[in-house]
């Protein structure tokens, strides 16, 4: 089976999703327009990121912006 561009970023964004519920991922926020979501996890001596544009796709999560406190672990 052959996926559509938008059937494959809509599952790449449910994997990261996932992975956030799961607790992979330590936080989240979008931009103004809620046009990306940033996936935030906090390492021992860094900050990774990885982020997914949102144009076209169902997000579960509520909008947040990146000026919204962290949640700490």
């Amino acid at each position: 089976m052959t996926l559509t561009e938008t059937q494959w970023r809509q599952r790449e964004l449910s994997k990261k999703i996932n992975r956030y519920i799961d607790g992979y991922y330590t936080d989240y926020y979008m931009d103004d327009g809620g046009r990306i979501i940033v996936f935030v996890k906090k390492m021992k001596c860094s900050i990774k990121k990885n982020c997914c544009c949102l144009i076209g796709l169902d997000c579960i999560l509520q909008f947040k912006t990146e000026n919204e406190k962290l949640e700490d672990i």
